[in-house]
Parts: C-alpha cells; structure tokens; sequence
C-alpha cells in the first residue's frame, strides 16, 4: 500500500504513523467526518453513568432486608476480614466474599459495603456488554444492550 503524498508529513514518529497509516486507509484523518468514536464514547459514559447511579442510588437501604445467600456471604467476609482463614465457603463464593471482606476493612462492615461490590459488578457488566457488542462488530447493539 502507498502512501499517498499529502501525508508523508504526517509519518514522524509512533502517532504520526498511526494517523498516516488510518488516514491511507479510510481516507480521512482520525476524527474527521462527523467523530463517531468520541460521541459512542460519551454515549457510553452516559450509559454506565445511568447504570451507576440506578445500582449505587439509597444502596444501604434497598431492599430493605438482605436474602439468606447474601447475609451468608457476608458473615464469610466478616470471617475473611477478621483475618481467619475461611477453609470451605457457605455459598462456594469465595472471591466475591473475599472481596467484600476486603471492602469491610477498607471502610467497615455495613449495609452499603455488602451491596456494593455486586453494585459494581453490575456497572462493569454494562461495560462488558458494550465489549462484547463491540467484539462482534454490533457497537449500537452492546450500547443498548
């Protein structure tokens, strides 16, 4: 492939190649042309924005009550946190409550330090999907996804 000659001055350096490599092949500079990757990047900011905000909003006191699982895994976190070895798991939930006993020494047990590492999961699989959309080449459909 050539290089055609208006952008032979762009090829100084790593970046210059990059653009003089993507400007040869689309025809257009990086940016150029109505910027689509920089408004899906703000799209999905928003999106995982929305997703952080519908998962962390009153987290401490929604539901009002834990589940069983939940309340077990937390007890192996309290253990996890204290220090002791936890040999055998109650729910075979290991990392997660190891995890969450973590976010208990970082800023002490409550209601909101137990909800909140699967809050965070949530929000990083939304972002997971948009990977995934992206993977396949279905950008609009891991955004909506």
């Amino acid at each position: 492939m050539t290089i055609p000659g208006f952008v032979k001055g762009l090829t100084r350096g790593r970046s210059g190649r990059a653009i003089a490599i993507m400007t040869a092949m689309h025809g257009q500079p990086p940016g150029g042309a109505g910027a689509k990757p920089r408004r899906e990047g703000i799209f999905l900011l928003a999106v995982l924005g929305v997703a952080a905000f519908l998962r962390f909003f009153d987290l401490s006191s929604l539901p009002p009550a834990h589940y069983r699982d939940v309340a077990l895994t937390a007890l192996d976190a309290l253990r996890a946190a204290s220090g002791h070895p936890c040999l055998h798991y109650t729910y075979d939930e290991g990392l997660f409550a190891n995890l969450m006993g973590l976010l208990f020494r970082l800023v002490g047990p409550s209601d909101w330090s137990v909800r909140a590492p699967g809050a965070l999961f949530g929000v990083l699989t939304c972002w997971g999907v948009w990977r995934l959309g992206r993977a396949v080449g279905l950008e609009r459909a891991g955004l909506y996804g």
